[in-house]
């Protein structure tokens, strides 16, 4: 299946980079099943978000990821199913936007810009402070606005084991407690008491904000691309 659009490169327009690196991967044993587990988790994630991938995610080097993006307003939602879908292996996320400087290929890997620069930049930083998932735009507001979010989610999700993760993203798939519960095969005050002890209403409303910023900012954009 072909994903990419056939785009050429606009001057002055601003596209979105998201960059990806597995955390802790030399350290891993059997390296060339995680490759494949990754591989196969990228084919879903493309396929999910076909409509907005101008170039797909393609390893770019070892266990490193890359697309490039249309729109910044659904970044956050690819970065979350990165988050779910590689459980419990954790992955690094810096996400870049800007302006590209070369023509639009089949992979990253040939393409260059301050979008791609931003994204390295972010990744870079989510290494040295060991947080999951940086921004890095033209806008310093925005990057501050999202930024401090993310690490007060990070924050709260720290002790979180299996058992909130994955209660959580059911309840975020199904929508309801009782659905969880039934999901689950336990009370709904099971399902209750983990997500509490959880805080999930205050990483639902961190999310929520998190995705109306990058929405209501790229509504304003003079450079807003057309699906």
């Amino acid at each position: 299946m072909i994903f990419l659009k056939k785009l050429k490169m606009e001057k002055g327009k601003l596209y979105t980079v998201i960059t990806g690196d597995l955390v802790s991967s030399k350290k891993m044993d059997n390296r060339a099943f995680l490759q494949e587990k990754i591989q196969q988790i990228m084919n879903r994630v493309n396929k999910h978000f076909q409509s907005y991938l101008i170039v797909p995610f393609n390893f770019t080097g070892g266990d490193e990821f890359q697309a490039l993006v249309d729109k910044l307003k659904v970044s956050f939602d690819i970065a979350k199913r990165w988050e779910r879908e590689l459980y419990p292996w954790r992955v690094r996320l810096g996400i870049g936007r800007g302006e590209i400087s070369t023509p639009i290929a089949d992979t990253t890997s040939s393409m260059d810009g301050p979008c791609f620069h931003r994204a390295r930049e972010a990744v870079e930083r989510a290494k040295r402070e060991n947080r999951y998932l940086v921004y890095n735009t033209e806008d310093f507001v925005l990057n501050t606005s999202v930024n401090t979010i993310l690490l007060l989610m990070e924050a709260l999700q720290r002790d979180w084991k299996e058992i909130h993760y994955r209660r959580y993203w059911l309840y975020r798939e199904l929508g309801t407690l009782e659905k969880v519960a039934v999901k689950e095969g336990v009370s709904r005050q099971a399902v209750v008491k983990t997500l509490k002890a959880a805080k999930y209403n205050a990483i639902l409303e961190a999310e929520r904000g998190v995705k109306e910023i990058l929405i209501n900012f790229e509504e304003k954009s003079p450079y807003l691309s057309t699906l």
